[in-house]
């Protein structure tokens, strides 16, 4: 696939960010803690690199010549459940463990952000809730980065519908979703993420359509990169971190 070495190359700096912001923001460091509010901090936001993450899923998922049937449909969820659910299943178990060892550390070393994990007990019913994925909970209980997850797993059900809509009646019918990321307070949880997967599929629409000098000369990749940038930061933008993160 002709895409494959950029889109790898930004799987791999979103990952790098993601693991920053985890491993960093674990720990209270003021040395850190400064460039939070400065445009630096998208060097340690994981969550506008997970934002990333789901704009190339978006992009590898749509094509314009793709049909959707029954059969592809089912296969696709399948390879998908398959590829990541063993790993999922077996670190929310060891998280479950861990949590309700109750270990002690010391709070002070820590952000007020990791140091609300792991304070309660969880009980099986929990542990059932949050391995299958699809019901909405609270994630901060076991394994906080999973409420990703739980988002991808429902876009995968999804997305190739809204491949064959794009096919069949046209790109405009992603303009809801690009909205709907705007409006936090009305949106349910899951179809908030719905943009950062249209604003992929869109691109590779452009692509397939080789539309992408049209876009050019026409200067509406301003509009998109501005769109685009409000995406990124709506949460220092509005302050609203439920746009793009947990809820």
């Amino acid at each position: 696939m002709r895409y494959s070495q950029s889109i790898q190359s930004l799987k791999g700096i979103a990952a790098l960010v993601v693991f920053l912001s985890h491993s960093i923001g674990f720990y209270e460091d003021s040395r850190v803690t400064t460039f939070y509010t400065t445009p630096f901090h998208l060097v340690t936001d994981g969550q506008c690199a997970v934002m990333l993450f789901f704009a190339i899923t978006g992009f590898l998922t749509y094509r314009k010549d793709k049909s959707i049937t029954e059969h592809t449909y089912i296969n696709g969820i399948k390879r998908k459940c398959l590829r990541f659910f063993p790993q999922y299943i077996i670190v929310t178990i060891a998280a479950f463990i861990l949590c309700n060892l109750q270990l002690s550390w010391d709070s002070a070393l820590f952000t007020d952000w990791s140091n609300k994990f792991w304070t309660n007990t969880v009980g099986y019913k929990e542990l059932i809730k949050q391995l299958i994925l699809i019901y909405q909970t609270n994630w901060d209980l076991l394994n906080p980065p999973m409420w990703y997850m739980h988002v991808d797993m429902q876009m995968m059900f999804y997305l190739p519908l809204i491949v064959l809509l794009i096919n069949q009646i046209g790109i405009w019918i992603t303009i809801p979703f690009l909205l709907s990321s705007f409006f936090p307070e009305i949106t349910p949880i899951s179809y908030r993420f719905l943009a950062y997967y249209c604003i992929g599929m869109i691109m590779r629409y452009f692509v397939e359509k080789a539309k992408v000098r049209y876009l050019l000369e026409k200067k509406v990749w301003v509009v998109i990169l501005t769109i685009g940038i409000i995406f990124v930061d709506i949460y220092n933008v509005r302050g609203v971190q439920e746009h793009i993160g947990g809820g």
